[in-house]
């Protein structure tokens, strides 16, 4: 489990920020069923687009599910630099998300 160690703890801050934007940064006309679903899009990355089908969001679903890969390096091999890498990963994959969110509210 300590192998996870890293993952888990960026998944937590992850969680965590987005989180704070659903409460923080949305309008006020959005209820509590809006700010969730905005949430779970957010921690799904590039899921919900490539779910959806939008092909607007091509190039985001590759960043995110290559993140995916990237992220399962540390896990793998854990090392300084791996865990750099892990980063940029997660760092994609709700990247990913975040756009997603963005596209998705546009339209």
């Amino acid at each position: 489990m300590k192998r996870f160690a890293v993952i888990g703890s960026l998944f937590v801050v992850a969680g965590a920020l987005a989180a704070l934007f659903c409460v923080c940064e949305l309008p006020s006309a959005c209820g509590p069923v809006d700010r969730v679903r905005v949430w779970v899009v957010f921690m799904t990355g590039p899921m919900y687009a490539t779910l959806s089908d939008s092909p607007s969001l091509a190039g985001v679903e590759l960043f995110g599910w290559c993140g995916l890969l990237l992220s399962l390096s540390h896990p793998l091999r854990p090392t300084p630099w791996t865990g750099v890498l892990a980063t940029f990963g997660l760092f994609f994959w709700f990247g990913a998300g975040f756009l997603t969110v963005l596209v998705w509210t546009a339209v």
